[in-house]
């Protein structure tokens, strides 16, 4: 059977915007972005002002084309991207910035944990014990 592994081919490869090298993904879950506004919705899906309303007027937009996820590479360690796919699958990848992490679904920025939970259990749930 010709091409049966042609699937494989198809597989995004993501890479370091620092060092050039390729990324590997982490397993974390695909966080999608939600915009609650007809000018977020404008400005990041590019549509119309008048769909733009009609969506926001819905609620909450769900964009399922657009999430963070987090990536490792050799050199530079762990990274959070944002990924956006388009509709011909052509994917562009950005560093995730701080204004991201408020538009995601039930995603706590790792750069603030959570204040309720003390020093040593957060070093302890990293696997970093330092004596």
């Amino acid at each position: 059977m010709p091409n049966k592994r042609s699937r494989y081919k198809k597989t995004s490869k993501f890479y370091c915007p620092y060092c050039q090298e390729r990324l590997w993904r982490c397993g974390s879950e695909k966080y999608h972005m939600v915009y609650k506004d007809a000018a977020k919705i404008k400005e990041n899906l590019g549509v119309s002002s008048k769909k733009a309303k009609l969506l926001a007027g819905k609620g909450a937009y769900l964009d399922t084309n657009t999430w963070l996820e987090e990536f490792f590479c050799g050199d530079d360690g762990k990274m959070w991207l944002l990924v956006s796919q388009r509709e011909n699958r052509q994917i562009k990848t950005l560093i995730a910035q701080p204004h991201h992490w408020q538009q995601t679904t039930n995603l706590i920025n790792p750069d603030h944990p959570n204040p309720s939970v003390s020093e040593y259990s957060y070093r302890a749930s990293r696997g970093v014990f330092v004596s």
